[in-house]
């Protein structure tokens, strides 16, 4: 299954404010597919004691976690301050698994940390310059977007294009406050969206952290904390974890009693009730 949200498989032929508007919205829902991903993989962990493999898989992912809402909250203050509204509920939006994430015909599940689930996770980190199994097979031949770092790739190529054409007016000063802003955000890297040089600054990290980076082999500090970098390295470490059910669904009828109810409310959809 394809996410709901209709995603452009290629750059335009001319960038324009609505078309990249369509691509910010992409990213953000990029981003929120990962959450659930990861999130779930953590605490299916079983930690025995501090500092053993448990506990440091945990940190890795917790680690990682909190760079992707770094992530979705970048992305929403770029879309914001170019006058879109980010939608992040309703079904067009919400993430269902299983299913693929846009650009990777990889197929991705709610998963504890097994090493089938962390080598999809390599998978779908991977970055968009040759060095990491990147081939660009079949089910994308259509496509310019091959992997998430193509797409940010392009994207910036388009954020610089629309202001080329509208300049500063690309970015609305109006909506600074309502913007995510470093003391309402965990991470010192949170970034208000009010130039150019800010907006390039947000998709740089994006790309630094993980989301497919450009430096084919480890030769910094940085790209050894991507997150390609750190499910490389737990793709063959034996992660201790709970045996739990795996794409888990409200109405599964396994489900009963409190877990049932505990479900609804944290899913509050028809399906739940």
């Amino acid at each position: 299954m394809k996410p709901n949200h209709p995603s452009p498989t290629k750059p335009p032929q001319e960038w324009s404010l609505a078309s990249l508007h369509e691509h910010l919205a992409t990213a953000l829902s990029i981003e929120l597919h990962t959450i659930p991903l990861y999130l779930f993989a953590m605490y299916c962990i079983k930690v025995e004691q501090l500092n053993d493999v448990g506990d440091r898989a945990r940190k890795d992912l917790a680690g990682v976690l909190e760079e992707e809402m770094l992530h979705l909250a970048l992305v929403g203050n770029i879309l914001c301050a170019t006058g879109g509204k980010p939608k992040l509920y309703g079904p067009n939006h919400t993430p269902i698994y299983p299913r693929e994430i846009f650009y990777t015909p990889t197929k991705l599940h709610l998963w504890p940390p097994t090493t089938n689930a962390i080598k999809k996770f390599v998978e779908l980190e991977k970055s968009s310059k040759p060095g990491r199994g990147n081939n660009r097979g079949p089910a994308n031949i259509m496509s310019a977007y091959n992997t998430i770092g193509d797409f940010y790739h392009y994207l910036k190529e388009g954020i610089k294009k629309v202001h080329e054409k509208r300049k500063e007016a690309l970015f609305d000063p109006s909506t600074f406050d309502i913007q995510f802003a470093k003391e309402e955000f965990f991470d010192d890297d949170m970034t208000q969206i009010e130039s150019l040089d800010s907006a390039m600054k947000a998709i740089n990290l994006i790309v630094e952290q993980g989301e497919g980076s450009e430096v084919a082999e480890q030769t910094s500090d940085a790209e050894s904390k991507s997150h390609w970098a750190i499910f490389k390295r737990l793709q063959d470490v034996k992660i201790p974890h709970y045996d739990v059910v795996e794409d888990p669904e409200t109405k599964d009828p396994n489900f009963i009693d409190n877990i049932k109810k505990v479900g609804a409310i944290l899913n509050p959809s028809k399906e739940s009730y």
